[in-house]
């Protein structure tokens, strides 16, 4: 079974940025549950299908690859 909710570390991992720069670039608001914070896997999945085709950034660079710089 595959969990629909995921920890900061699983959920940058799940789209291939550091939990630092995840934060920082992606625009999902984490699900509170008491203590924990969780990012839904169905919203990132989402998030991430509006960006394709729109990915890069004025100087031509793809901005997955640009984050990984941080």
């Amino acid at each position: 079974m595959t969990a629909r909710l995921l920890k900061l570390k699983d959920a940058a991992e799940y789209c291939g940025l550091p939990p630092r720069n995840f934060r920082k670039h992606i625009g999902i608001s984490p699900v509170r549950l008491g203590p924990h914070e969780l990012w839904d896997r169905v919203k990132l999945d989402a998030y991430i299908d509006a960006l394709q085709g729109d990915n890069l950034l004025k100087n031509g660079e793809d901005w997955t690859d640009a984050v990984k710089k941080f």
